[in-house]
């Protein structure tokens, strides 16, 4: 998932944004959002496998981020 730029905000630091849970959380939500705002413009997201995983298991979601950045 493309949440990379959420490291900017902390200097780049991964294992930071790691430990930041509300900043996780709300990055997940905003791509929600934006998977949203597309599809209600008519545009089908494609591959459709990060919208669903977003929607159905977002805690997952938060989970794989968090343990991706914080083995960086």
């Amino acid at each position: 998932m493309a949440l990379n730029s959420v490291s900017y905000l902390n200097g780049g630091d991964l294992k930071k944004t790691a430990k930041d849970k509300k900043l996780l959380k709300q990055a997940i939500s905003v791509m929600d959002e934006g998977f949203t705002v597309l599809e209600k413009s008519g545009y089908t997201i494609i591959p459709a496998s990060p919208v669903t995983f977003i929607r159905k298991y977002r805690r997952l979601a938060y989970l794989r981020e968090m343990g991706r950045w914080f083995l960086c």
